[in-house]
């Protein structure tokens, strides 16, 4: 039974193995939510702690197809399941090879002060920069589609 934010177990798991962290969430099996009693399965903010509710349904989604497998002789828990092992990418000796570095072309600016004039000072970019721009951006597109970005 929670109260508050905080569990109140009780007389419930004495004479059990069930473990509890120091904040009195129980410890379990972080895919199957089953408990070191193998017939005690937890899920919600009696294991994790306060979140959201939608994280509670979760758990209680995963721990009910858990309970589901247990009752049923000879199935696995862990079968067809997230096992939730992630594996971090060694970004150490990641290359990125012919990558376009190339900035924009920046458009020259006419003389005067734009406060003064109430016009837009910028000039357009002249053929050279069309060039170079449409040159990064075809460059760009072409490598998307290669590579199905």
């Amino acid at each position: 039974m929670a109260i508050g934010q905080s569990a109140d177990w009780g007389d419930l798991l004495d004479g059990t193995n069930v473990q509890l962290r120091g904040n009195g969430t129980a410890m379990a099996n972080p895919t199957t939510y089953q408990t070191n009693e193998p017939d005690i399965f937890v899920g919600g903010d009696i294991y994790h702690g306060a979140k959201f509710a939608i994280d509670a349904i979760a758990d209680g989604k995963e721990g009910m197809v858990s309970i589901n497998r247990f009752v049923h002789p000879g199935q696995s828990l862990t079968i067809g399941r997230d096992l939730r092992e992630f594996i971090e990418l060694d970004r150490s000796d990641i290359r990125i090879e012919s990558y376009d570095n190339a900035g924009r072309q920046a458009p020259g600016l006419a003389p005067g002060k734009a406060a003064e004039t109430f016009r837009d000072l910028r000039l357009p970019l002249t053929e050279e920069q069309v060039k170079a721009e449409a040159n990064r951006c075809l460059r760009s597109r072409s490598r998307r589609r290669r590579t199905g970005a």
